[in-house]
């Protein structure tokens, strides 16, 4: 530990440059390839000419507005809408209008031109648009006029502000209302309720012109509103009346015929109206009260219960029950004989459930179940003409001149799918599904994360990874085949995981794994009706709690299926959230007796105990609102002594150190969150701003005078506590107030308790769900407006929030669950490329140059380079003196007269990764030195220098390579460190000892950017195409106009916080000819294009002069063009760079690059952030996620007496281990099974003899033999 805590604090005093950040995200592996995913969902959709447009989500974005021509090119999103619920999609002259919600409950009509520009809020609406029954309208198109139930009342609009008008007004206060529209022959007729009266009007468009149809104020209207040619029918009520009445725009309000009971399905068919009365039978009418009959009697006795009315050419299909076949398809041409079932799709009573019953020129189709499974059905009214269309489910049936449109699901997930309405006539329009894993439930134990996934074939079962593709792998396939054994619960208790298997109707029991299959085994079985919960780690024994109709069974166990045992079963308790403190549960519970109050187990029925009944007749708030602070248990109660009330408790484990240390006003209450011994929760105030309530932060540190209210959010429910994501990180409270959807945080005092930054609009919120800390920073995931819902990081400031990781460049990404591992982030996300799998994120920081003085104390060398006193070094030393006199080749004498020396030593460095740069100073101070010796110099001192396992000096003279004693020499070596720790080993060679004077560790000081956004444009007749989506970026002039391209790309700088230089790299060649012609960039001043918005007529211009030009030959290469002032000017302004590729020498030659959507070789920008020097001229590696390393590997690391192996691929045959102390002293390692090449293997040496400190692992097989550090702690 003193090693640790040494290491720790020189990491702190060498390392203290400020961080530049760079993003690295990336798939850590597709698990599933091979199952059905949900695809494209269709929620809503419509006719516009040759288009459908739909309300839709491919599965990773938000609900937004598509369009389809019917190919899998042309289906395409106009624009997502994040955030909000899109729907109620129509059409009006040239426009497409939907209304929004949000989720304080606020609606707005949008409309659309079919472009992503031209999508946009247009008007705030009624509510009631959004809640409309079925059957009934509040949006309806007259002439190509938009008419809508406004805020204000009727309104109507042509898609422009000005041309959106109020026509009349409503009084929303007084309840008034539209409850129904209709377009009858041209003519706006609707249903408004006012003063306690529903009276029909109607409206030519104007407010003069928006009149009502009749007088009698006794006569109540009610929907819904049918349009039969220029009369409208609807029901109507007059005191103990009541029946079917019609009007038109030049008749008044007239019954047609009275009825007892209620009317529906009102439908015009050969414009004769069908309706059903009561549920019960077919009915008719032509206006008249004569016309007005029943058509048939299809089930005698009892309710036939028609519905689905589909006109189809003057005839009316419908289902109904006639109590012989059961619900199946019937149609008519108004007459009792005409009247029949069509065909018994499913024989018997059962009926075929048939649903979405739709008109396709002469025929329909619907969705049936013959009693083998839903599947898309055709009719043309014959029995022989009712057949399957398509062997699938299908939904949202749309016909579109004679062709069907639908959802359906071939086995791979939900597609866009049409039919021309004959057999072989169907098919698959998009393809868009993709199978994912979805992994959840991410748990740390030892440097690796277990979870549940479903890979397609084995099910959902348990897998773990260390965030490298090769180490994410399935555990064990507890349920073999594809049956899934859902584990859930995953706890670490000691370094093996427990879960829970079985889910519904499967056994469920309790498992525990090491991370190998032949580990994974199950502890014990409980009964199906047996619920697991609460698993939790005391002192390495498991406590569980089990529910059932016995109440809760305590248990615990320790791993054996003899050591799992019952400890106490306390009745009537409903729930099990346990917390740990001093080596003791506490929990929840009610035993018959004393109510839902706090009790403690040590782990014995007899110590298994009521702590104290604190509030007797208490509520079940304790269950969930539990939490340690200190050597106290917080807890919320609800008691009902003398009224309801709500108390804040805490408790030492004791009866009389239970206290109350709050009374609470009102009845609502959030869990408890602790940051650093406080305790934060949240309280309902109904009357917080006058006559609104909200929602109060309160804090505690248990004393009266601790306890005190932080802030108040407004809030509009008054039976749920809406501020959510409550999450500590590096001592910050973090929450998110509903109202405004804002991250906030807290330190604990009311000053410090403010927003971190606002992020998006105040008025549609940051939409903040998914939070998980690392380190000192905060991951979530938010809209920002611009960039769709994306992965964003913050330290507690405005400043340092941020986009982290934009997963999906232009639109989306669904999120399923953030959680730390080994310093990075683990991402269950669906990016639209893979389904919802497994992704990272890590700040890859760029590190500071670690400089060690080896022997000396501090110095400050040339070049402002700051040397530490000697650190890190590792075996039997000794620090030599130089002789007095100057050393030579270097202005820092001081640098070399003190250095390290011993028989074989190393330096361990901590805190250094990636790729990095040694630089190792000599000088000889002894040999051929007159004042030390009369010897000579060459050859007397030769040693061997290893970098990170790897030998990189053999028999080292450093007197013959710096040309004679007392003069300095360096040698630099580029190497790779993926463990974050340097090893340099000094080790003795053919002559005398290894010496060393200084060492300088120089990280790569680039990064590289790639775009996120690129595109080209092209001239007429392409002006308004755009080519943001294409693999390649063209670029071509000086030729016709039609051949005409400029490419475009932008850059984010927002992880940039210098620019020393910049160059745009990008890949590609002259596709013409073998002839070289120049390419150019230019600077863009606007930043507002998008990628898939962009074309020739509105591309922004380059601005001044070209930044710089490369000639670019038929050879496919990267080609560089340093655009560092531009670059250097938008890091001033707001961090983004756009640039315009273009050949302005107008040379008739096409030039092709590849684009960020290209697999390979993708355009990059290449920043270098500071100066190299003369002494630093080798620091140009780039700064990347470190690749996959052929060697072998140990993680973690430094480990604990448990670790895993991984075996490099270029071993052969068996493979044996050896684990080697400094001092020489070999531990041979002990396996549970054999070691294979290409595999990864547990160790455990906890039974050895083996102190904390450095080791090497010795890897050897017939084909090579290795040798990996390893730092062994506690």
């Amino acid at each position: 530990m003193l090693m640790k805590k040494l290491l720790s604090f020189w990491v702190i005093c060498l390392i203290s440059i400020q961080s530049l950040l760079a993003q690295q995200g990336s798939l850590v592996k597709d698990i599933n390839v091979t199952g059905s995913a949900s695809g494209f969902r269709i929620y809503e959709s419509i006719v516009v000419g040759d288009l459908i447009y739909m309300i839709a989500d491919d599965s990773f974005q938000n609900k937004g507005l598509w369009k389809s021509d019917g190919t899998a090119e042309g289906t395409v999103l106009v624009k997502g809408i994040e955030g909000m619920n899109p729907a109620n999609l129509i059409s009006a002259g040239n426009m497409i209008y939907f209304v929004v919600s949000n989720s304080v409950g606020a609606a707005y009509l949008w409309k659309s031109d079919g472009t992503p520009e031209g999508t946009a809020s247009l008007q705030q609406v009624d509510s009631d648009v959004v809640n409309v029954q079925t059957g009934t309208r509040l949006l309806v198109s007259v002439n190509g006029t938009l008419y809508f139930f406004g805020q204000g009342g009727l309104m109507k609009t042509d898609g422009t502000a000005a041309g959106t008008v109020l026509l009349k007004p409503l009084d929303r206060w007084e309840q008034a209302r539209i409850t129904d529209m209709a377009n009858v022959n041209g003519k706006l007729f609707l249903i408004i309720y006012e003063n306690e009266v529903r009276r029909l009007y109607k409206s030519d468009g104007t407010a003069a012109g928006t009149v009502p149809v009749q007088t009698n104020t006794d006569l109540q209207i009610f929907e819904p509103l049918a349009a039969v040619g220029s009369t409208v029918y609807f029901r109507g009520s007059a005191g103990e009346s009541r029946g079917l009445y019609k009007a038109s725009n030049t008749g008044p309000v007239t019954e047609v015929k009275g009825f007892q009971f209620f009317l529906s399905n009102f439908t015009d068919a050969g414009n004769i109206l069908y309706f059903t009365h009561d549920q019960r039978e077919l009915w008719k009418s032509d206006g008249t009260a004569a016309g007005t009959v029943l058509v048939k009697n299809i089930n005698t006795g009892a309710p036939s219960d028609p519905s689905m009315f589909t006109a189809v050419n003057g005839q009316l299909y419908f289902v109904i029950n006639d109590s012989t076949y059961g619900r199946e398809l019937w149609k008519s041409e108004g007459t009792a004989s005409t009247t029949a079932i069509v065909k018994d799709i499913r024989p018997g009573v059962t009926g075929a459930g048939i649903r979405e019953l739709t008109a396709v020129g002469s025929k329909v189709a619907f969705v049936a179940n013959d009693g083998s499974g839903e599947k898309l059905w055709q009719s043309d009214g014959t029995a022989s003409g009712t057949k399957v269309l398509a062997d699938m489910p299908a939904s949202r049936l749309l016909a579109v001149q004679g062709t069907l449109y639908f959802n359906g699901n071939a086995g791979s997930g939900l597609e866009l799918f049409k039919s021309t309405m004959v057999t072989g006539g169907t098919s698959q329009v998009t393809d868009i599904a993709k199978p994912e894993s979805i992994p959840l439930g991410f748990t740390e134990i030892n440097g690796i994360s277990y979870f549940a996934a479903d890979d397609g074939i084995h099910g959902r079962e348990l897998w773990k990874t260390d965030g490298t593709a090769a180490g994410t792998v399935l555990v064990s396939d507890v349920t073999s085949g594809k049956s899934s054994s859902n584990p859930e619960l995953i706890t670490n208790v000691n370094g093996t995981a427990f879960f829970t298997a079985g889910s519904g109707s499967q056994v469920h029991s309790l498992w525990k794994s090491n991370g190998t299959a032949a580990t994974t085994v199950r502890v014990k079985d409980f009964t199906k009706a047996d619920i697991l919960k609460g698993l939790i780690n005391v002192n390495g024994t498991l406590y569980f709690g089990v529910l059932n109709s016995s109440g809760l069974q305590l248990w615990k166990s320790n791993g054996t299926t003899a050591g799992t045992q019952l400890i106490k079963t306390i009745p009537q308790t409903t729930d099990f959230m346990p917390v740990m403190m001093n080596g003791q549960i506490f929990f929840g519970a009610y035993d018959g007796i004393n109510s839902v109050e706090l009790w403690k187990s040590n782990g014995t029925t007899a110590g298994t105990t009521l702590v104290k009944d604190v509030a007797p007749n208490s509520g079940q708030s304790i269950y969930t609102s539990i939490a340690v602070a200190g050597n106290y248990v917080y807890y919320i109660s609800l008691a009902y002594t003398n009224g309801p009330k709500i108390i804040l408790v805490k408790s030492d484990g004791t009866a009389a150190g239970t206290t109350v240390v709050r009374n609470i006003k009102e009845h609502l209450t959030s869990r408890l969150t602790v940051v650093n011994n406080l305790v934060y929760f949240i309280e309902f105030n109904g009357s917080a701003f006058d006559d609104y309530p909200g929602e109060e932060l309160w804090r505690t540190d248990g004393t009266e005078q601790g306890t005190f209210l932080l802030t108040t959010m407004r809030t509009y429910d008054y039976e749920n506590l809406l501020t959510h994501n409550m999450t500590a990180v590096n001592g910050i409270f973090y929450f998110v107030p509903h109202e405004e959807e804002q991250l906030w945080k807290s330190d604990g005092t009311v000053e410090g308790t403010q927003p971190v930054r606002t992020i998006g609009s105040m008025e549609n919120g940051a939409s903040i769900r998914y939070t998980a800390g690392v380190g000192n920073t905060l991951y979530f995931t938010t809209s920002d407006g611009v960039n769709g819902l994306e992965l964003w990081k913050t330290q507690g400031t405005a400043e340092s929030t941020s986009l982290a990781y934009d997963m999906t460049p232009n639109g989306s990404t669904i999120f399923y669950e953030l959680a730390a591992l080994n310093n990075q982030l683990l991402i269950s996300a669906d990016n639209g490329m893979y389904g919802a799998e497994l992704f990272k994120y890590q700040d890859a920081t760029v590190q500071a140059a670690v400089r060690i003085n080896a022997g000396g104390q501090a110095y400050a060398a040339s070049g402002s380079r700051q040397f530490a006193a000697d650190a890190y070094s590792v075996g039997t030393t000794r620090v030599s003196l130089a002789a007095s006199g100057d050393i030579l080749n270097t202005t820092d004498d001081q640098l070399y007269k003190e250095q390290r020396l011993g028989q074989a030593f190393s330096y361990q460095i901590p805190g250094v990764n990636g790729t990095v740069n040694v630089v190792l100073h000599f000088a000889e101070i002894y040999w051929g030195v007159p004042a030390r010796t009369s010897s000579p110099g060459a050859g007397k001192r030769r040693f061997n220098v290893d970098i990170e396992g790897s030998r990189k000096l053999t028999n080292y003279d450093i007197f013959t390579a710096a040309g004679g004693a007392m003069r300095a020499k360096t040698e630099t070596f580029t190497v790779q460190v993926t463990d974050g720790t340097l090893s340099i080993n000094f080790l003795s060679g053919a002559a005398d000892q290894p010496i060393i004077a200084a060492i300088e560790v120089v990280p790569a000081r680039q990064v590289t950017l790639g775009p996120v956004a690129d595109a080209y444009v092209r001239n007429t007749p392409y002006e308004a195409a755009n080519f943001g989506k294409e693999t390649v970026l063209d670029v071509k002039t000086g030729s016709l106009p039609s051949y005409q391209r400029h490419a475009f790309l932008k850059f984010s700088l927002a992880s940039v916080s210098q620019v020393h230089s910049a160059k745009l790299r990008i890949y590609g060649s002259n596709v013409q000819n073998s002839t070289a012609g120049s390419i150019s960039a230019y600077g863009v001043s606007n930043d507002d294009w998008t990628e898939t918005g962009v074309n020739w007529s509105n591309a922004p211009a380059g601005s001044g002069a070209a930044l710089g030009t490369v000639n670019v030959n038929a050879t496919a290469k990267y080609y560089e063009i340093d655009v560092t002032s531009f670059v250097q000017s938008q890091l001033a302004t707001d961090k983004t760079v756009s640039l315009m590729l273009t050949n302005p020498a107008n040379q008739n030659l096409q030039f092709s690059f590849n684009s960020r959507e290209n697999t390979a070789n993708k355009p990059q920008l290449l920043i270098r952030l500071t100066s190299p020097t003369a002494r630093t001229g080798s620091e140009d590696a780039l700064v990347t996620a470190a690749s996959p390393q052929a060697a072998s590997g140990i993680y973690p690391n430094p480990a604990a007496k448990r670790f895993t192996v991984s075996i490099s691929e270029n071993h052969k045959g068996n493979v044996s281990l050896q684990l080697i102390s400094l001092a020489g002293n070999s531990f041979p390692v002990i396996t549970p099974e054999p070691v294979r090449p290409a595999s990864k293997i547990e160790v455990d040496i906890s039974a050895m003899s083996v102190a904390n400190g450095m080791y090497i692992m010795q890897i050897q097989s017939e084909a090579m033999t290795e040798t990996v550090k390893v730092f062994v702690k506690e």
